[in-house]
């Protein structure tokens, strides 16, 4: 009797122990939950660009909790302890299971999130990941939708070249003057927007107490004016003062980088050319060579980013467009290619990359593979020259960066002037 009690002490001992997980368990639990994770972020990235490529309204979500896969849960034990001859020993093992969903989401559509992600990326950033080291090309064909040639004060721009795959010309219109600012270094400096509530003032207006109070909460600052009322930072045009709201952004000058080769200033569309020593920020328009010829570069929003993407996947799986011919191209499963140029007289181009690729089907060793519309999608294995998951995490990381926003959706003006 006595032994078969220690028997079934020791089975009950046992089922305890195995429902005790190891310290090794727990941390490969963990981790696999990261990869859980790794995979449903990339998964909806490209579920996006999937939308993008078909036209087809886009959906956010984020992946909010992951937990540790459903188990049993702990094992119950009641043991009755003889008293007298006649008592018995009673064992019994209560196992439970406990299911639950193992994965929470949350639909990411407020107004905040909805504004956040269709404003144009602040410059600072994309000056943030060219000083981080990340490829130029790579950067600029995913942060700008197209540049603009102005000559002196006009607002209207006398050429326009833009970052669309779909339209073979022009895209390699685009990725000339990208090879002329691979050149160049961004230099961040910071320019200054006026917007006046006054006429020009000799100064005695500042002794007025009550007056100032009220400009000071308005948030207004005195700003040294010319005889035409606009900005000025130089003592000898200065006339008197404005009071002004006044706004500071973020511009760049391009500097010849050293051993560049061709300077900078080579930045060029089609046939046209700035013959200039150095492309610097519009801080001051009214202060410039009325002759000054400048170009201005359009910054994209995080989802147009993912909507570029999808271009691109259309441009790979049915071919280019141009203007004057719509019939399709044959499909370059490779396009676009990117990377530095090969400069003049060197005896080896340099191997092509690409942006992003995008496969219809299985293939082998994908890097991520997935199912819309009744098809299977892939992105082909990590290579030196295929920066597909790379653009990627770039994306991941400037919609972790830009998702949310108080206010309407506007595009800042980024002027170059000479």
């Amino acid at each position: 009797m006595l032994r078969a009690s220690l028997w079934g002490a020791a089975a009950v001992a046992l089922a305890l122990l195995a429902g005790c997980a190891s310290t090794e368990q727990v941390a490969g639990a963990a981790v696999r939950t990261n990869l859980v994770q790794e995979q449903a972020h990339n998964q909806m990235l490209v579920l996006n660009v999937l939308r993008a490529y078909e036209r087809k309204p886009m959906h956010f979500t984020q992946v909010t909790t992951v937990r540790l896969p459903p188990a049993f849960g702990n094992a119950g034990l009641s043991l009755g302890l003889p008293f007298g001859g006649d008592a018995a020993s009673v064992y019994s093992l209560g196992p439970s299971f406990n299911v639950q969903h193992s994965v929470d989401t949350a639909v990411l559509n407020t107004q905040e999130f909805m504004r956040g992600v269709t404003t144009p990326v602040p410059v600072s950033l994309m000056l943030y990941f060219l000083d981080q080291g990340w490829p130029p090309q790579l950067v600029l064909h995913m942060f700008v939708r197209g540049v603009e040639f102005y000559e002196g004060q006009d607002i209207t721009p006398i050429e326009r070249v833009t970052n669309y795959p779909e339209n073979r010309s022009e895209f390699e219109r685009f990725q000339r003057v990208l090879g002329d600012l691979r050149r160049c270094d961004f230099e961040p400096r910071k320019q200054y927007e006026h917007v006046f509530y006054s006429a020009i003032l000799d100064g005695s207006e500042f002794k007025k107490l009550p007056e100032m109070a009220a400009v000071k909460s308005a948030g207004l600052v005195p700003v040294p004016v010319d005889r035409d009322g606009k900005a000025t930072t130089d003592e000898k045009q200065q006339v008197g003062l404005r009071f002004a709201a006044v706004t500071q952004t973020l511009g760049f000058d391009l500097k010849n980088r050293p051993g560049g080769g061709e300077p900078c200033e080579g930045l060029r569309a089609s046939s046209w050319r700035v013959p200039t020593k150095t492309l610097t920020t519009r801080a001051d328009p009214q202060a410039q060579d009325p002759k000054a010829r400048s170009v201005r570069l359009l910054i994209r929003s995080p989802e147009a980013m993912i909507y570029y993407l999808g271009e691109i996947a259309r441009a790979q799986l049915h071919g280019q467009f141009t203007d004057a011919s719509p019939q399709r191209l044959p499909v370059e499963p490779g396009f676009p290619s990117i990377g530095p140029l090969p400069d003049e007289g060197a005896a080896q181009r340099p191997p092509p990359e690409t942006l992003f690729e995008l496969k219809e089907g299985v293939v082998e060793n994908a890097a991520l593979t997935l199912e819309y519309g009744g098809k299977t999608y892939s992105i082909p294995p990590s290579t030196l020259h295929n920066r597909s998951m790379h653009v990627l995490w770039l994306l991941s990381q400037i919609l972790a960066l830009q998702n949310k926003g108080t206010d309407l959706p506007s595009t800042p003006n980024v002027r170059l002037i000479q």
